[in-house]
């Protein structure tokens, strides 16, 4: 097998989940087979702080994640700090996707994708996405307590006869387009399956998003 690593964050209830593939192209070493737990969100805090420029190492023990940032700031002034984040127990077991033969595939900017989206916020928490072979083009439409919006967009998909019609969380959507990864994302649609963007990185590197349906009548919120 290639040497990678893979990233898999998933909410407690799976109703959405992120896998992310990195192939050791992408890093200056690479060394070491293994799975652990860590808690994202004490990850993500060191992450951010790297402010110049900098190089991050990262490596596992037994019982840890640790961190070397070696950061140089404008000026010529360098630093150098650790960090050492406990792992944690799960029973959840590492979760292989099965691959989709996705109905409807298009790929669009990060921009446009993101300012299509967020333009319905201030309406509802959802959004249902329609599409229509006929035209090649994808329906956006919502309903909430101040009313209602609908958008038609065009689009270059590859797409077989089936259409989808299906209903998501706006609040996780947005989540996923908080931060720019690559300039264009893949969307690609199947019905009664997750919704899922492709980030496309350099060499066999990628991220894919997923997002369950919500169900008629229910709240994935």
């Amino acid at each position: 097998e290639d040497e990678r690593i893979r990233i898999f964050i998933s909410d407690m209830s799976f109703v959405s989940f992120t896998e992310t593939i990195i192939d050791s192209s992408m890093m200056k070493e690479y060394g070491g087979k293994g799975t652990y737990t860590i808690p994202i969100e004490h990850v993500c805090k060191v992450l951010s702080i790297p402010s110049g420029k900098s190089e991050v190492s990262f490596g596992f023990t037994e019982d840890k994640m640790f961190f070397e940032i070696q950061e140089t700031f404008e000026g010529g002034k360098e630093r150098s700090i650790d960090f050492d984040i406990f792992l944690v127990d799960s029973e959840t077991q590492e979760l292989e996707i099965p691959e989709i033969d996705f109905d409807f595939q298009f790929v669009e900017k990060f921009s446009v994708l993101k300012k299509l989206f967020n333009d319905f916020c201030f309406v509802s928490d959802h959004v249902k996405l329609k599409t229509e072979s006929h035209s090649n083009s994808m329906i956006l439409s919502c309903k909430g307590d101040i009313g209602s919006a609908s958008m038609q967009v065009n689009i270059d998909s590859k797409q077989s006869s089936d259409d989808v019609d299906l209903d998501f969380s706006l609040r996780f959507i947005n989540t996923f387009l908080k931060c720019q990864i690559t300039p264009d994302v893949n969307v690609c649609l199947k019905q009664d399956f997750p919704l899922c963007f492709v980030f496309n990185m350099p060499g066999s590197s990628y991220m894919r998003c997923f997002l369950a349906p919500r169900m008629d009548g229910g709240d994935e919120d």
